[in-house]
């Protein structure tokens, strides 16, 4: 068993269920910041990483809980 698997098998229920909104909000934080960070790249920066430009604006389109 891993070291994660141990540490979260060792957490009683109740201290999982409240660990959940914090996971999930900074979830939404990352993907927000990525998508800015994304937006503010420029278009040769963008083709580097193998997205166009349709596939960017699609992307930061998105709002950050999806």
């Amino acid at each position: 068993m891993s070291t994660m698997n141990v540490a979260i098998a060792n957490r009683s229920p109740r201290s999982l269920a409240a660990g959940r909104p914090l996971a999930v909000v900074t979830n939404w934080y990352n993907r927000f910041r990525q998508r800015v960070h994304l937006a503010d790249l420029d278009a040769h920066m963008r083709r580097d990483i193998g997205l166009s430009e349709h596939d960017v604006a699609i992307e930061i389109a998105k709002p950050f809980w999806r």
